[in-house]
């Protein structure tokens, strides 16, 4: 069984041309659609180290709420 990535860590999986394709959604759009980012490379490691990087590069993005609370919602929204 593979070894469960935690959440933010983003994803890793074998591509059927024999490269690793890494993905990291970084925000998400005024339509609430996920903003991704790919990374691919000849190894898992190297595909790891190359998502690794792309998390920092996007530190500040990730982890932004999908909605954001403003002062005028209702309870209800």
């Amino acid at each position: 069984m593979a070894k469960k990535r935690k959440d933010g860590e983003g994803t890793l999986r074998l591509r059927k041309d024999g490269r690793w394709e890494g993905r990291i959604i970084i925000g998400y759009d005024e339509k609430d659609k996920a903003i991704t980012k790919t990374v691919t490379a000849r190894s898992k490691r190297a595909c790891e180290t190359k998502l690794k990087e792309l998390r920092t590069k996007h530190a500040p993005a990730i982890g932004v709420s999908r909605r954001q609370a403003k002062p005028d919602m209702k309870l209800a929204d």
